[in-house]
């Protein structure tokens, strides 16, 4: 994945996460949850210490993605839907005083919002990656 590929599927996770999310905020009849938590709403009370934390980790991302000189268009693909979902998640972060906006239940297990899915689907790639197309 080319670096004009990688910052279009960015920007486009950024932008589909952003306006899902002023949608929801100015349409009432959702449910909105103000999550100031990582996962599992760890360091809930540590607003700067989570914002500060963001920034690092996408700085890293972007240098290990920079770095990387293997040819594994997944192991890229992995590292830019964790840097979108870091990016959306460090704009809610400092746009809504240290929380992210999540919207869509999973059950009634947890709540969460785009920027998660795309970090989901890195996870799920990268299991894939040093799993299932290791044996093959």
């Amino acid at each position: 994945m080319t670096i004009m590929t990688a910052g279009i599927v960015v920007l486009s996770i950024v932008l589909l996460d952003q306006v899902t999310k002023y949608y929801i905020i100015t349409n009432t009849s959702f449910p909105v949850i103000f999550n100031y938590g990582i996962g599992l709403g760890l360091f809930s009370e540590q607003k700067y210490f989570t914002i500060f934390t963001s920034f690092l980790l996408i700085f890293v991302l972007i240098i290990f993605y920079l770095k990387k000189n293997e040819n594994s268009s997944i192991k890229k693909t992995v590292l830019v839907l964790f840097l979108a979902g870091g990016i959306c998640n460090l704009v809610d972060r400092v746009k809504f005083a240290g929380a992210v906006v999540d919207f869509i239940p999973f059950f009634s297990l947890t709540t969460f919002n785009i920027a998660d899915v795309a970090i989901f689907a890195g996870v799920i790639l990268l299991i894939y990656e040093f799993t299932v197309r290791n044996l093959l």
